[in-house]
């Protein structure tokens, strides 16, 4: 057996500076905050990067505060990343040659080029579409840090005449480099046909075709450095909880939404995509939640929200008859309540309505709906219950 091994080295400080504070009664600078970190670290295989963090906080008055963050952070390899043995794979695949995909793309014009310098025919039908090829999936010892940066702005209301109540309401954007990516063989596809450089392009080399008959009979996945993504999304939240009276138990609220701006990727070397709003990728995504408490009980009941999406961005207007999916709505209950020696029961309701996943969100074939199987999952098992006990010793 064969051990392999890396060694991580890291130095860290952090500092919190008050600025005002609302003892010195200055107009509009009730308090304020400058906070700041910085990591150095040395990875014998990944090598050494500085990462750092520099944020804000300021409340003009006793109900507002805003803030802003800018941060620079790296993740090195994990070590099944680094070190994962050669084991069989199978996949599906979009096969960008095949004749249901010859024409999408970024560069549809490219892609076809590419497949007709193959002596892949026109009108081809690829097999790997509906039925797995077998390749393998392996470590990459010669990975690097992703790089991430990062900033956010925001506010945080804390009306003083609606006591105990927040509402949160925060701008993000993060552009990741150098991601670590296990391409699947439809990315690994399209970055050789899709690319000018074809076939002089390392991701050509890594699955091969039978010379007579085009198909696939081989590929080699893996970890690479190969992607690059930025995201820009704005985010709301609110939290409220109150008593009710004559001592009938305690109500806490909460609901989140997720507004997905922008949501750019890029693998290998195929052109930058724009993913928000494919299923998978949906822009708009929340939560409500509603826990009722009282002594030893609880009742909660959790709302998930997930907004309407198209099957994919690069589909042409007229490409098949349903190009989006609605909204959806799944409720969710779990009640528990507390036995004696630190025993709690619980029993959770998912999916308590049955709801079934939007039509046609898992239309498709192979490895073309896997997308929608795992965003509405929950649709497609249908009402389930789980009985827990959990208990502290």
């Amino acid at each position: 057996m064969l051990f392999r091994s890396y060694r991580t080295n890291e130095v860290f400080g952090e500092v919190l500076i008050p600025l005002t504070s609302a003892a010195q009664n200055l107009p509009l600078l009730r308090s304020s905050e400058l906070e700041a970190a910085a990591r150095r670290v040395d990875n014998s295989i990944a090598g050494n990067s500085t990462t750092w963090t520099v944020g804000l906080h300021w409340s003009p008055v006793q109900d507002l505060m805003f803030r802003a963050n800018k941060t620079s952070s790296i993740r090195a390899p994990a070590i099944t990343e680094l070190f994962l043995p050669a084991v069989p794979a199978y996949s599906f695949a979009n096969d960008p040659c095949d004749v249901n995909f010859i024409g999408q793309g970024l560069d549809p014009a490219t892609r076809a080029k590419n497949c007709a310098a193959a002596g892949i025919p026109s009108g081809f039908n690829s097999n790997v579409v509906n039925a797995t090829a077998l390749g393998t999936n392996s470590g990459n010892p010669h990975l690097t840090s992703e790089t991430a940066a990062s900033k956010s702005a925001g506010v945080v209301i804390q009306p003083r005449w609606i006591p105990r109540l927040n509402v949160t309401v925060d701008y993000i954007d993060i552009n990741l480099t150098n991601a670590i990516s296990s391409l699947s063989l439809t990315s690994i596809m399209d970055s050789c046909y899709d690319s000018t450089t074809y076939p002089n392009n390392q991701y050509c080399s890594l699955f091969q075709r039978d010379p007579n008959t085009h198909q696939v009979v081989n590929f080699q996945q893996g970890y690479v450095n190969a992607g690059n993504l930025h995201f820009t999304g704005i985010q709301l939240g609110a939290d409220y909880h109150f008593t009710l009276p004559r001592s009938l138990g305690d109500i806490a609220m909460r609901a989140q939404y997720l507004d997905t701006r922008k949501l750019t990727v890029q693998i290998g070397s195929v052109p930058v995509q724009e993913t928000a709003g494919q299923i998978g990728t949906n822009k708009g995504r929340g939560s409500v939640d509603v826990l009722y408490h009282k002594g030893k009980f609880a009742w909660d009941w959790q709302g998930l929200y997930t907004g309407n999406a198209n099957f994919s961005n690069q589909y042409a207007a007229n490409y098949q008859d349903y190009m989006t999916v609605h909204p959806w709505w799944v409720i969710n209950s779990t009640l528990s309540y507390e036995l004696p020696h630190d025993v709690t029961a619980r029993l959770i309701v998912d999916n308590v309505f049955n709801k079934l996943p939007p039509f046609p969100a898992i239309a498709g074939s192979g490895g073309n709906y896997a997308t929608g199987v795992s965003q509405y999952f929950s649709g497609l098992m249908g009402r389930y219950f789980i009985l827990s006990l959990d208990a502290h010793f």
